[in-house]
């Protein structure tokens, strides 16, 4: 009687659990789909702005019916719609010509972590693939703070940008336009800057371990110190402060040599 009475409560739950979850669903995928007709429509710097809320959207798990314990997990808690991520990406990619002065701000833009299930989860969790901004307009663009990286930005302008505080490790800005930009506190430990401009960008505590910068213009550049390019792989054929170029020569005079690995 008792794995009867349990087995009617679980007939009951069950579907009630399942319409919290595509009620939320659909919540979700409306919010996303307005965003992407706005941006067809309207100012997109406006709509950009958006963003950071919803990167955030959250949805009750799905219930798996074999699993009964998860219409506990639908009931009790919510996850965030790394889907609609994904959606917000490639809409993002498909204007990326059109976005100077868009705001990024707090925008989670970070390479897939697909996952198998694990701990207990019921749902497969994945985040943003690569993303791919080559070539586009982002002069003006704020993106503090945003997580971009392994994304790429090669060829793109961001000119003025505000990447304070991002995240761009392991990203990619080769012969991108930096110049004026702010890229103070910024992790670009690993990325790829060769044959980019940063003339008059700021680099106050920005780390640049492993980054490659052979052939950019870092003429001008903001408190950008000896001790943040010893830590990089290659400044082969850079434009730096002679007086930097003097001490670094002396610390670290490899940093100057050709590689056949640099133009990789």
């Amino acid at each position: 009687m008792r794995r009867f009475t349990l087995f009617n409560v679980y007939l009951i739950l069950f579907p009630i659990a399942m319409q919290i979850h595509t009620s939320d669903l659909t919540n979700a995928r409306s919010q996303i789909s307005n965003f992407n007709t706005h941006m067809s429509v309207a100012n997109k710097q406006i709509v950009c702005a958006s963003l950071a809320h919803l990167q955030n959207l959250e949805v009750a798990p799905k219930p798996v019916i074999y699993f009964p314990f998860s219409i506990l997990d639908t009931l009790l808690f919510k996850e965030k719609y790394f889907e609609g991520r994904e959606a917000l990406k490639r809409t993002i990619e498909v204007y990326k010509t059109e976005l100077a002065g868009a705001k990024f701000n707090n925008f989670n833009l970070k390479k897939a972590l697909n996952k198998a299930l694990e701990n207990n989860s019921y749902t497969p969790i994945s985040d943003c693939i690569r993303f791919d901004l080559s070539e586009a307009d982002l002069n003006f663009a704020n993106m503090t703070e945003a997580n971009l990286g392994g994304g790429i930005f090669n060829l793109t302008e961001l000119n003025n940008a505000n990447l304070e505080g991002a995240h761009l490790k392991n990203a990619y800005f080769k012969r991108a336009e930096l110049n004026n930009a702010t890229l103070s506190y910024a992790n670009m430990s690993t990325a790829n800057l060769n044959y980019a401009n940063c003339s008059n960008a700021k680099f106050n505590q920005t780390i640049l371990a492993g980054a490659k910068l052979a052939y950019s213009d870092l003429s001008g550049a903001q408190n950008l110190t000896a001790e943040q390019l010893s830590k990089t792989q290659t400044l082969y054929n850079a434009t730096i402060d002679p007086g930097l170029k003097t001490k670094l020569k002396q610390i670290k005079p490899s940093l100057f040599k050709y590689y056949d690995w640099i133009d990789n």
